[in-house]
């Protein structure tokens, strides 16, 4: 069974418009809403002609206010920018214990032996990693022990 489409009929759907700059909300084809692929239907809420209308009244509303230095409109969305505020520093990482000069060593020997085998992506540059793992790993196993004495090992 086939089924047959009425090429007369239009699909159409609301474009919501803009209160805060005078759009009413209204009935438009399909075709008038530009493609939103973040959005579950993947449609825009306004049709292509008032979209355009919104982001030049957005565009001249931040003007003006830019100028008269006030808030944008109520509704916008868009908070008012700061000029010439600075950015605060992020705090240092905190470190409660220095490296020692082995484990510095260590860490140089394998960034080295990582960078001559093409990175940590490459098949070699994954066993440079897990050889070091293993041998961090039996390095705090030893370290974790306790020492043998001779009568022990005899």
């Amino acid at each position: 069974m086939t089924t047959e489409t009425n090429p007369t009929i239009t699909v159409v759907r609301t474009c919501i418009g803009s209160k805060t700059f005078g759009i009413e909300a209204h009935e438009a084809p399909i075709e008038d809403f530009p493609v939103q692929p973040s959005r579950k239907d993947g449609l825009g809420t306004m049709c292509r002609p008032h979209w355009t209308e919104y982001t030049r009244a957005l565009r001249k509303a931040s003007i003006a206010s830019k100028a008269a230095g006030t808030a944008l409109p109520v509704g916008t969305g868009t908070p008012p920018v700061v000029h010439g505020a600075k950015k605060a520093k992020k705090p240092e990482p905190i470190r409660t214990v220095a490296e020692s000069p082995a484990v510095t060593r260590r860490r140089a020997k394998i960034e080295a032996e990582l960078a001559a085998a093409g990175g940590a992506g490459t098949e070699a540059g994954q066993q440079i990693l897990e050889d070091a793992d293993v041998a961090r790993a039996s390095g705090l196993l030893l370290a974790m022990s306790e020492p043998l004495t001779v009568e022990e090992a005899g």
